[in-house]
């Protein structure tokens, strides 16, 4: 509890931990990029690779090991590094071709992962390291989203969808409770039958 971790394993638990220490880091985060903003992209790319080098050979199959990979802030940085490159550089949005082309290859590695394993674990916390690779696919739906998407929605449907994004927090809580404890009863009721 002290991390920040649920008492029991589950979807989602390391979510906390690392809000905990977004909180702590952003302030150091925000004074870099103030200070100089191409070393804070380009740093927080290589403090990125660095980790997921470091942690390449890790045993991620324990999960007292897995959760503090998945855990730790580091996984994250260059992909928040390019959320405040998009807040700062373009925030209607717009992305030059070049930019397009980046989120096109960052979609071409997800694919080209999927072709060869059969499945998405670059969505999985515990995918080995390829999340700075795949960083521009976010980009690209917050750049689509800045793009098309209404500041302030008139719409029933489009304020629904604005009060989901609001309360994302307590909906990632409630998935987390749900697969801790709803979904290990139901798998031992019903799936594993």
């Amino acid at each position: 509890l002290f991390l920040g971790r649920l008492p029991a394993e589950g979807v989602g638990n390391y979510f906390v931990p690392v809000l905990f220490q977004f909180i702590l880091v952003f302030p150091l985060l925000n004074r870099w990029c103030d200070k100089h903003f191409p070393s804070f992209v380009w740093g927080c790319l290589a403090l990125d690779v660095a980790f997921e080098l470091l942690c390449r050979d890790l045993p991620l199959h324990q999960p007292l090991t897995a959760f503090l990979y998945t855990g730790c802030l580091l996984r994250y940085l260059f992909a928040v590094a390019l959320g405040v490159w998009l807040a700062q550089v373009r925030p209607d949005g717009r992305l030059a071709a070049g930019e397009w082309a980046g989120v096109a290859a960052s979609l071409g590695l997800l694919f080209a992962w999927y072709a060869a394993n059969g499945a998405w674990p670059p969505f999985n916390p515990l995918s080995g390291g390829i999340s700075c690779l795949i960083a521009g696919y976010p980009l690209g739906l917050a750049a689509l989203g800045l793009r098309f998407l209404p500041v302030t929605p008139r719409r029933a449907a489009g304020r629904l969808v604005g009060a989901f994004g609001q309360n994302s927090y307590h909906i990632y809580l409630v998935q987390m409770l749900y697969f801790i404890s709803i979904y290990r009863f139901l798998d031992l009721l019903v799936f594993s039958k």
